[in-house]
């Protein structure tokens, strides 16, 4: 429609428009609905044309959102403005120097003696001189911001002149104030909090996730559809659910976008000080058995059993991602984290294994003792030859203890084994 619409009942004026079906999604309604705030036609045709370039702007951004292109809005300009002008007034703080970029401090030889502000020197009338003067720091806010700079014949780059320029002559003043020596005075910013258009709907978008206890649900349900409803399957839903009640303890119930790569590595710290065992730690929260094994000194969670808690917590995250697509990325596996960890766990398990290994000393004090030298002989209730046979079948065969009842599975005779101790020890002492 080109014109307003006027309530039949209540003879206000609204603006009425269908909202595109590329972008109900982003705005989140069908039909986008304005009061003009008046019965009198005269009144809302001018209020009209202001709403429908508002409207057709929040349509843009929308599709640019949509497209991954975030943009500025009109209704953005004075939010960064405050923003820069409360940065502004924090680096002061601890750079006072910095106030003479808003002064014009008197040359040796000029007839002006006093500070001027820098405001005072731009024709304020002029549009264009507005802009030279503030085009700097709007385009460097807009960085830091990661948004784009509007064209110039966008509403949105004259509301952020607009909104910046005043800003900055507050500033000047306030510079001024400051270089006299008063640093008593404060400067209103109430748009400084207030988030901007794209924030909004990154917050949104966050509130309107499920949380992490609701997709462990539906991943819980998913696996019980897909594996069966088996001992097994409700084994790993309850291993897996363990270290997302882990999560919420720590964490709270969170919206899973909320859950970063960030906040998964302090998890996996948190982990690595749970008890492992202690009396009293049964049905204890996790805020708490940390706070317990800290206090006694109690045994905590190796690397080993961090590394499956995570992979478990990566299993329902990854979920959220492939299947409910209600997060970017699943933070765990997208960090690495996983593969530091199994690599840590491989290194320590190499030198836990040599730390169990016979030294060249200690298989000489085995094998030069009396037995070996035909001094002692076990009793024959001790398993008979046992004792001298097995220590000698290890050394030559490298078989483990528990290897070989399967190597008499295979049949192996007493004499074809001592013929391969034989032969393994004529390649040792040949240097093979």
């Amino acid at each position: 429609m080109t014109k307003p619409w006027k309530h039949p009942r209540s003879g206000i004026f609204y603006l009425r428009r269908e909202v595109p079906e590329d972008i109900r999604q982003i705005i989140g309604k069908r039909e986008w609905k304005v009061s003009l705030r008046t019965r009198d036609f005269a009144t809302a045709r001018p209020r009209f044309a202001s709403e429908l370039i508002r409207c057709e702007d929040i349509f843009f951004a929308a599709r640019e959102q949509l497209a991954g292109r975030p943009r500025v809005l009109a209704s953005d300009a004075p939010k960064l403005a405050d923003r820069w002008a409360q940065a502004v007034l924090e680096s002061w703080e601890g750079k006072p120097e910095d106030l003479t970029d808003f002064l014009i401090q008197p040359l040796d030889g000029d007839d002006v003696t006093d500070v001027q502000l820098a405001c005072d020197v731009v024709d304020s009338s002029s549009y264009k001189a507005r802009q030279n003067a503030v085009e700097g720091f709007m385009k460097s806010v807009l960085a830091q911001h990661h948004l784009p700079v509007p064209d110039a014949s966008e509403p949105a780059y004259r509301s952020l002149v607009d909104a910046f320029y005043s800003r900055w002559c507050d500033l000047c003043r306030m510079a001024l104030a400051r270089f006299a020596g008063d640093w008593r005075e404060a400067m209103e910013l109430p748009f400084a909090e207030k988030p901007l258009a794209v924030e909004q709907k990154a917050a949104e978008s966050k509130l309107s996730s499920p949380r992490l206890s609701e997709v462990f649900r539906k991943w819980a349900d998913d696996k019980r559809l897909t594996d069966g409803d088996t001992r097994s399957t409700n084994k790993t839903i309850s291993e897996f659910g363990a270290t997302v009640t882990r999560f919420v303890e720590l964490y709270g119930d969170l919206h899973v976008p909320r859950i970063t790569r960030a906040l998964c590595q302090e998890f996996k710290m948190a982990l690595s000080k749970l008890p492992t065992k202690g009396e009293g730690i049964r049905g204890l929260a996790a805020p708490e058995l940390i706070a317990k094994a800290e206090a006694e000194g109690l045994p905590t969670a190796g690397l080993a059993t961090v590394k499956k808690q995570l992979r478990a917590l990566s299993a329902v995250l990854n979920f959220a991602v492939q299947r409910l697509a209600a997060m970017d990325e699943e933070p765990i596996s997208a960090s690495g984290m996983l593969r530091s960890i199994a690599k840590a766990a491989r290194r320590a398990e190499t030198r836990a294994a040599e730390d169990k290994h016979y030294t060249r000393q200690d298989l000489v004090a085995i094998f030069t003792s009396p037995l070996f030298k035909g001094q002692w002989q076990p009793p024959r209730s001790d398993f008979g030859q046992a004792l001298y046979w097995l220590p000698l079948l290890m050394v030559y065969t490298g078989a483990r203890r528990e290897e070989f009842p399967h190597v008499v599975a295979l049949g192996w005779s007493a004499s074809c084994l001592v013929r391969c101790c034989s032969f393994r020890m004529a390649a040792i002492e040949a240097g093979c």
